[in-house]
């Protein structure tokens, strides 16, 4: 439960800005990793309708609990 440091930034890309979003014990449990917490995102803040161009469209990157990295090359041993 601590890989994520027990937050996710929140980046908006139109005006620059980064919020560090605390995530609660129980969020984390709920959700267990990258993958959950993106599908909770998606599935509560962008409509089915949305135009995947439009600014309030969300783009997210996570990793899911199984893996042992984001998709970021790691020296072996």
């Amino acid at each position: 439960m601590y890989g994520w440091a027990g937050q996710r930034l929140r980046i908006d890309l139109s005006k620059g800005d980064i919020i560090k979003e605390p995530l609660s014990l129980e969020y984390r449990r709920k959700w267990i990793g990258g993958r959950g917490f993106n599908s909770d995102v998606i599935y509560n803040e962008v409509s089915p309708d949305m135009d995947p161009f439009d600014p309030k469209a969300r783009v997210c990157f996570g990793c899911g609990s199984a893996q042992r990295h984001c998709g970021f090359p790691q020296p072996d041993g």
